[in-house]
């Protein structure tokens, strides 16, 4: 039986996609399986060959572990808020250089922190933020703010705080660069015709800019959401979560769990929290974007 030519090129279409699906199956739909099967199992780095079914034992431990809720919360906080403020000053100097004198030379000078690797912003910040040596710590006293060394990165407080500013600097190139691409999309037309009809800068920019640039913005903000909390360069190599648990996230305690701990199991488990909660905030977050743009 000869095919149509619509069925050839539809035929030839899931031929092509066929290496990447199997690529995805392996690298990722067969890890999430084995994962997800491992977090019902007491299967412990040291015994790895001997798995032991325990129901929802590990899922209950982690319920009762106040480290595993201080990680949370540290999660949520490194994440959110560095997430925030990377979008307000990223779209506040988009907008900036988006009609300014020498926009390429200076999109090319604040895109580079975005091209450092996460191991070296943290190894570089943990130098600045060094208590003894650090040239921070040197500034501050010079200008007299301090009158001794401030430790930022052994402060229980302050050191969450650190980790979010590090994020944020390495965030907000990405948001610039975005934001500057959506700009891009703007049509000039409308905003004359704006100008024309007495719409002010603030009218204009919620009205005309806003609509364009926020499909653009949604997608940034969930991918840069993503990155952030599953980053491990950067918080590992800066304060490898200390002091403590104060600056330890989902992707370290991951990590501890399953290679300090030695218990593969329960880092499974509190992996699969860890995927299931980013899973229902994307979820939660495209069906607000999309009720605000039916609006």
């Amino acid at each position: 039986m000869q095919l149509s030519r619509k069925s050839r090129e539809r035929l030839f279409g899931y031929t092509l996609l066929v290496p990447a699906i199997l690529i995805l199956t392996l690298i990722i739909i067969i890890p999430l399986i084995e994962a997800v099967g491992y977090s019902f199992t007491d299967t412990s780095l040291i015994s790895f060959t001997t798995h032991t079914f325990v129901g929802l034992k590990n899922y209950s431990r982690l319920l009762q572990d106040p480290v595993y809720w201080t990680v949370l919360t540290n999660t949520i906080k490194i994440v959110f808020i560095s997430v925030l403020i990377s979008l307000f000053l990223g779209v506040i100097l988009a907008l900036i250089l988006n009609n300014a004198k020498g926009k390429q030379f200076l999109r090319g000078l604040f895109i580079i922190p975005w091209l450092i690797p996460g191991v070296v912003i943290g190894i570089v910040w943990k130098w600045v933020l060094a208590t003894e040596a650090g040239i921070f710590n040197f500034i501050l006293r010079k200008i007299g703010i301090l009158e001794s060394n401030f430790p930022f990165l052994s402060d229980n407080t302050v050191s969450l705080w650190v980790v979010i500013a590090v994020f944020v600097w390495s965030s907000v190139p990405y948001i610039l660069v975005t934001t500057l691409a959506g700009l891009q999309a703007v049509p000039q037309d409308l905003e004359e015709a704006a100008i024309i009809d007495g719409a002010n800068s603030t009218q204009r920019f919620f009205s005309i800019i806003v609509p364009v640039i926020l499909p653009v913005i949604s997608i940034a903000v969930v991918l840069r959401i993503i990155y952030t909390m599953q980053d491990f360069a950067i918080i590992f190599s800066l304060t490898q979560g200390g002091p403590g648990n104060a600056t330890e996230t989902f992707v370290l305690h991951v990590y501890k769990t399953a290679f300090n701990s030695a218990q593969i199991g329960k880092a499974c488990a509190v992996g699969v929290t860890w995927m299931l909660f980013l899973l229902i905030f994307v979820i939660a977050y495209f069906k607000l974007i999309g009720m605000n743009e039916k609006k």
